[in-house]
């Protein structure tokens, strides 16, 4: 009984996390997508987006785990309050977080996998 409400607890955390979309504006000169959307509309007459801090947007890459799509371009603006840093256009995009590959820590993941499930099946620990 133990097993199955932790792999459904773990099911459940991964449904939950990965499979969000959410849409942001894409800057068409740099690889952030803004997140911050305001009232109003830019001066290109897309949706207004607001860059306050570092929170309100994230990196385009591969290394954060990020895809975007875009079905057909639609202008927005990115409002910049910010010192040293510019308003821009850019285009709309639905943006998801991806598992990421576990390809570099597998050499660390796999040793402590074997040893939990080993000290876990001989103690009889979630299993029963």
């Amino acid at each position: 009984m133990k097993l199955k409400v932790y792999l459904i607890f773990l099911v459940s955390c991964f449904y939950t996390n990965f499979c969000v979309a959410d849409v942001g504006c894409l800057s068409d000169f740099s690889d952030f997508i803004y997140i911050n959307r305001t009232t109003g509309t830019g001066p290109n007459g897309g949706p207004q987006y607001s860059h306050v801090s570092e929170s309100s947007r994230i990196i385009r890459s591969s290394v954060y785990c990020v895809k975007y799509t875009t079905t057909s371009p639609s202008p927005c603006y990115i409002n910049s309050t910010r010192t040293n840093y510019q308003s821009a256009t850019g285009t709309l995009v639905n943006f998801f977080y991806v598992n990421c590959p576990l390809d570099d820590h597998l050499g660390y993941l796999f040793p402590f996998i074997l040893i939990s499930g080993f000290f876990l099946t001989r103690n009889k620990f979630l299993i029963g």
